[in-house]
C-alpha cells in the first residue's frame, strides 16, 4: 500500500524502431467544439475528446469524456473502439478504476458511476516536424464537487516504417480527502496528510508513487 498525495504514471505504447516514414509536420485541428484532432502531415494520428460525447440509443449515463478516441495505425485504421456493445463502459484509450475511494466514500470511474472526469485547460499544444506534445488539465468531480486534480501528458513521436510512439504520462492529485484507487487486484493508497517524501515500496506507506510501464 502506499500513502501519498500524488501519483504519476507514464505509459509508453511502443518502442521507438525502424525508419521514420516522411518529413511531415505535425499539427493539431478541432474536428468539433468537443474533439481535438492531431495529424502528421495527412496521416490521422489520435483524436482527445474533451468535452462530453454521447451515442444515439444509448443511456445517457453512458456518456464520457477526457480519453483518447480513435488512435490510428500507420495506414490511418482505427485502433480503438468507443461503446463496444458487449462493454459499454470502454472508451478508447482511458484511464480509470472500478474502485476509487475518496475519504470513506465508495466511486467506480471505470463504469460512470457517480464520479466523472471534466476537461478544465489546455496546459500544451505544442506540434512540430519532430513530436507533437498535448498537456490537459482535468478534474475528477463528484457532484459538483471536485476530489482530483488530474495533469495528462500525451507526446507523439514521428511515424516509422512499421510503428507510431505515443508517450502518456498522467499526474493525480488529491484535492482534499485521501485516494484510493484500487484496480481488481492490487491497490494504491494517495493520502496527502502522512508519510515523508521517499523512493516508494509496495509496502510501506510514502507521500508519492511513481510507475511506468510499455505496452
Amino acid at each position: 500500500m502506499l500513502n501519498a498525495n500524488a501519483i504519476g504514471v507514464a505509459l509508453v505504447v511502443a518502442s521507438l524502431l525502424g525508419t521514420r516514414l516522411s518529413a511531415a509536420t505535425f499539427y493539431f485541428t478541432n474536428i468539433t467544439d468537443k474533439s481535438l484532432a492531431l495529424y502528421e502531415g495527412t496521416r490521422p494520428v489520435f483524436v482527445y475528446n474533451h468535452g462530453t460525447i454521447q451515442k444515439s440509443g444509448v443511456a445517457s449515463d453512458r456518456a464520457r469524456s477526457t480519453y483518447i478516441h480513435p488512435i490510428h495505425g500507420l495506414d490511418g485504421e482505427v485502433l480503438t473502439d468507443d461503446f463496444p456493445k458487449d462493454h459499454l463502459g470502454h472508451r478508447g484509450l482511458f484511464w480509470a478504476w472500478p474502485h476509487v475511494t475518496v475519504g470513506t466514500n465508495h466511486y467506480d470511474l471505470w463504469d460512470l458511476r457517480a464520479i466523472e472526469q471534466r476537461f478544465e485547460r489546455w496546459l500544451s499544444r505544442e506540434a512540430g516536424k519532430d513530436d507533437a506534445k498535448l498537456g490537459i488539465q482535468n478534474g475528477w468531480y463528484v457532484g459538483e464537487r471536485k476530489v482530483v486534480r488530474e495533469e495528462v501528458w500525451v507526446r507523439a513521436r514521428p511515424a516509422r516504417d512499421d510503428e507510431r510512439v505515443l508517450d502518456v504520462e498522467f499526474t493525480w492529485v488529491p484535492i482534499r480527502e485521501p485516494l484510493t484507487l484500487q484496480a481488481l487486484q492490487g491497490r494504491v493508497t494517495v493520502d496527502s496528510r502522512s508519510g515523508s517524501r521517499s523512493e516508494p515500496t509496495p509496502s510501506s506507506p510514502h507521500r508519492w508513487a511513481r510507475g511506468t510501464k510499455i505496452f
